[in-house]
């Protein structure tokens, strides 16, 4: 098995873990804080979250100039790469401890009318461990994008599970000595050096990568910031659509509703990471290809078989979480968490059709020809902050899940298709092929949702034995309806091993 199917794989167990680890992480932290100190706890992240775009997109763009360089075998020009990255990152740590301290004394003012003085001061603190952390993190991205670029993603998907696992252990374990915001993001922080020092070792020992700067040239300092602006507008792009909402949930409301809010979002990144397991995976694929060969029917190819599987389970989840979701809030969060039902369906909704051509924006960067695409991601993000704006004040959490979906639709999803079908991506056929499958996946979730209104339950194990139901039911139907023969033979693949190793140890 090689490291690209060995990494879906792991991918897959991954995400599974972390699901898992998520839907127990939360009412853990809401068991040992109080919902305003949850509330206090997310909005601070959402603030780290824009410092964290001062990554500029490097790593993306390491990954993609140490790819092209490994597939051509250039290993000067690998070296003097990484100790060019070393020297920005070292600036934009820098930077970001400038930013954070200075924004610090300029934004919590903005929210001394919904946050008490005991709030206040708990968020400056929350902040500096946040940004230490942050720093760790930024510094540690050269090290991943190096190990993803070999695609050595056994080893980092390996490195990520154990994370998973066992920082909320540790939090879990430091909340019954101190039930503080501040243990957890100490916890945090440690857990995240520990996982970049191991990177370190790996990527210095086993890959053995150098840093040599061989010459500081300015036109290829040029060349990688242009390419990394432009991914830093998708990134603040996506940060806009996803954590702004608690930004502005928390002005105009109050903790309380960001912690309803963020149960929302908490559900979208569980929704999203569905696809993105895939997405890290492909990028190192696609410049590969670019480097060697400028033919797009593979990358075509590619593309629409990553975004059938994209569509295919993020769809389950959707319709699970329609028929499902709102009795599991109540049972995970609580009755106060409800109101976030229709905001996770809303804003799911939304990132369904985007997410499943993410892999459109990858081919971008591997061709060097996302900077349209950056810019009109951008101008979509910033019409929803405006529009966010407009709709929280009246609506709450609801306007704001609204605004992002209208936007994501009109920005993400028509605007970008056009795109990418002039720089050569079949959109045609990879939008017939996800509206071929929508349609019977909706009819499914339909008949589901007029059989279950007379069966609504709120305990678990009937729960479970419908979302099994359903499970099974779905992939009967796109068995049956869905999948063309490749597809179907992929499935089969794992099985037919199994059968025929058990056959061998007979």
């Amino acid at each position: 098995m090689n490291q690209r199917k060995a990494g879906v794989i792991l991918s897959y167990v991954l995400l599974g873990t972390q699901t898992a680890v998520g839907l127990l992480y939360i009412p853990m932290l809401l068991m040992f804080l109080t919902q305003a100190q949850y509330g206090l706890y997310q909005l601070i992240g959402a603030m780290i979250g824009y410092l964290g775009t001062m990554d500029f997109g490097l790593a993306n763009t390491v990954t993609r100039y140490y790819s092209h360089y490994l597939a051509k075998k250039k290993r000067a020009h690998q070296q003097n790469l990484l100790a060019t990255a070393a020297i920005l990152y070292g600036i934009i740590s820098i930077l970001i401890w400038l930013i954070g301290i200075s924004g610090l004394y300029f934004l919590l003012p903005l929210y001394a009318e919904t946050l008490s003085t005991v709030e206040l001061i708990m968020a400056k603190y929350l902040f500096c461990i946040l940004l230490i952390n942050l720093s760790i993190l930024i510094v540690g991205n050269i090290f991943t994008a190096v190990i993803n670029s070999h695609e050595k993603f056994i080893f980092a998907k390996t490195v990520m599970l154990v994370n998973t696992i066992l920082q909320p252990t540790a939090v879990f374990a430091i909340l019954h000595i101190k039930n503080s915001v501040l243990s957890v993001a100490i916890v945090q922080t440690c857990c995240n050096l520990a996982i970049v020092l191991i990177n370190y070792y790996y990527a210095t020992h086993h890959l053995q990568i150098k840093f040599k700067l061989y010459s500081w040239n300015w036109k290829f300092i040029r060349e990688i910031l242009s390419f990394s602006f432009f991914i830093f507008l998708i990134i603040l792009m996506d940060l806009i659509y996803v954590k702004t909402g608690q930004l502005i949930v928390g002005a105009f409301v109050g903790t309380a509703a960001v912690a309803v809010y963020s149960i929302s979002v908490q559900m979208l990144m569980m929704f999203r990471n569905c696809s993105g397991a895939l997405y890290s995976l492909f990028l190192p694929y696609f410049s590969a290809i670019h480097a060697t060969k400028l033919d797009m029917q593979p990358v075509n190819l590619m593309f629409i078989k990553i975004s059938r599987l994209q569509f295919l389970i993020l769809s389950l989840i959707l319709g699970g979480f329609i028929l499902f979701g709102k009795q599991f809030i109540i049972l995970w969060a609580g009755i106060d968490f409800a109101p976030a039902y229709i905001y996770t369906i809303i804003l799911m909704f939304g990132f369904l059709w985007v997410s499943s051509q993410s892999a459109g924006s990858l081919v971008l960067q591997a061709q060097n020809k996302h900077m349209l695409y950056a810019c009109i991601c951008i101008i979509t993000a910033l019409a929803n902050l405006v529009l966010s704006f407009f709709l929280t004040p009246k609506w709450g959490g609801l306007g704001c899940a609204l605004s992002t979906t209208i936007c994501l639709w009109v920005g993400q999803f028509i605007v970008a298709d056009v795109y990418f079908y002039y720089i050569g991506l079949d959109v045609k056929t990879c939008l017939k092929n996800l509206f071929s499958l929508f349609i019977p996946v909706t009819i499914l979730v339909w008949v589901w949702y007029y059989l279950l209104q007379s069966y609504i339950s709120l305990q678990i194990t009937v729960l479970l034995l419908q979302g099994f139901g359903f499970c099974l039911t779905f992939t009967g139907v796109v068995w049956l309806f869905c999948l063309n023969k490749y597809e179907k033979e992929l499935l089969l693949t794992p099985f037919k091993k199994i059968i025929l190793l058990l056959e061998q140890q007979k």
